[in-house]
């Protein structure tokens, strides 16, 4: 995949009036590659999908419930705390490396909408 710069230099040698062909070799790519990005006319990092899927499976499905119940129960826990608390149930499990997925994971829980909305609800209903 071309670099945002590459594709930026090649529009310019097109604006000044070179081919494609010339304007491709001047800015170090292919025309066939340089045809994809005229006629697309976005940049490589427009272009770009994010990524849905996971690429590992995810240690803490077994133990999920469990983090969630604990979240619920205080708010306040840090994933790091969470994580010891994981580590001191099932030792051999997880590996020290894994904390900083276990934070982001407890991290995404917490921004879902329903979730938000579930907290707002109970605060509103705890102010009454």
């Amino acid at each position: 995949m071309k670099k945002d710069t590459e594709v930026k230099l090649f529009m310019q040698y097109r604006r000044k009036g070179l081919t494609q062909a010339q304007a491709a070799a001047k800015a170090g790519m292919s025309e066939r590659t340089a045809r994809k990005y005229e006629r697309a006319g976005k940049l490589p990092s427009e272009l770009k999908r994010p990524r849905t899927w996971r690429t590992r499976p995810n240690p803490f499905e077994e133990d999920w419930p469990w983090v969630v119940e604990q979240l619920e129960r205080d708010p306040a826990l840090q994933g790091t705390t969470l994580f010891a608390l994981l580590c001191q149930r099932h030792p051999e499990r997880y590996r020290p490396t894994q904390v900083r997925t276990l934070q982001r994971q407890i991290a995404a829980w917490r921004a879902t909408p329903s979730r938000i909305l579930w907290r707002d609800f109970v605060f509103l209903k705890r102010g009454k």
